[in-house]
């Protein structure tokens, strides 16, 4: 994988996630997640810096699994091993999460959020796949 791939792939997906997010957390399910979370955990504005950043270093793992390792250059293949990756990471950090403190109230916050992150890991893992694939 050339470094320029790796930035395509990785700005593509990270720009993926980042809409994905909104869409998914900040609109349909926000009343959702305020209510099985603890009272003021969320801010009022995110940090808009720090979310992006988060995203493109998400899109970065994916896209170094996906290009250096795993071999996966297309939609489809992205879409599968990121669907898997987004629901094993988000499950081992939402139990964890939910082990060691009081952020979620109960454990179908962090399993909703597995699933969302499955959602949104899938599809930014079929558009990296794509521009892997294509930028090859």
């Amino acid at each position: 994988m050339s470094a320029k791939s790796f930035v395509l792939a990785t700005v593509a997906g990270g720009v993926t996630l980042f809409v994905l997010g909104g869409l998914l957390y900040g609109l349909l399910l926000a009343d959702f997640f305020e209510s099985h979370s603890a009272a003021n955990t969320m801010r009022e504005t995110p940090i808009w810096w720090a979310l992006i950043i988060g995203e493109l270093l998400l899109a970065a793992l994916v896209t170094l699994i996906f290009g250096r390792w795993a071999s996966i250059s297309t939609p489809l293949g992205g879409l599968k091993a990121g669907a898997i990756i987004g629901l094993l990471l988000a499950a081992a950090i939402n139990f964890t999460m939910f082990a060691v403190s009081t952020v979620f109230v109960d454990p179908t916050a962090g399993v909703v959020d597995a699933v969302v992150s499955a959602i949104r890991l899938g599809i930014g893992g079929a558009v990296i796949g794509l521009v892997l694939g294509k930028t090859a």
